[in-house]
């Protein structure tokens, strides 16, 4: 697999620094700024290899091109947005802390999720009383994540169209593992 251009590589590390001056370079809200722009820089880079992919043909490389030039624009607001941020405490300094502080919610969503079953003891035997009571909280537990999951949709929707509006890119939550 040939290795990616010095110019994407440039504009990667730059959207990193970025990342880290928008936030006052706090290490927590730095790493989850950083953790909501690596897929869509993994994104690029796949299109990037399939461009430079022999059996491609020609139409789809056109296709790639044409989304290339849009990305390069989103990506040139997105350095506008997060330098703005930086060097004024305004409006692009609230989105990019929001942003930080939706993505360590959206952490701490999934780490309770995984966690959140007690252990499972095979000796005792349940009373019914202990039954109707984990029916309840297991009743209110789907309900709680309906209600996180309609609302996490309807977030999204709005940075879609926030996104969609402006020409810039605020990245997308993927969380495969806890540290």
């Amino acid at each position: 697999m040939e290795s990616l251009p010095a110019s994407f590589k440039s504009l990667y590390r730059l959207v990193l620094r970025s990342c880290s001056a928008t936030v006052l370079h706090q290490p927590k809200a730095t790493r989850h700024l950083r953790l909501i722009y690596r897929p869509v820089f993994d994104a690029a880079s796949m299109m990037m290899h399939e461009y430079h992919r022999d059996g491609t043909n020609q139409e789809r490389k056109e296709e790639i091109a044409k989304w290339f030039a849009v990305w390069n624009l989103r990506m040139d607001q997105t350095l506008d947005l997060l330098y703005n941020s930086s060097q004024t405490r305004g409006q692009p300094h609230e989105v990019t802390k929001n942003l930080s502080f939706l993505v360590h919610s959206e952490k701490r969503r999934q780490w309770d999720i995984e966690f959140e079953y007690p252990v499972w003891d095979a000796k005792a035997t349940p009373t019914p009383a202990q039954t109707t009571k984990a029916y309840k909280r297991l009743e209110k537990r789907k309900l709680t994540h309906q209600f996180n999951d309609n609302s996490l949709g309807a977030l999204t929707e709005l940075v879609q169209m926030a996104e969609g509006r402006d020409d810039l890119c605020l990245g997308r939550c993927v969380f495969r593992g806890f540290s």
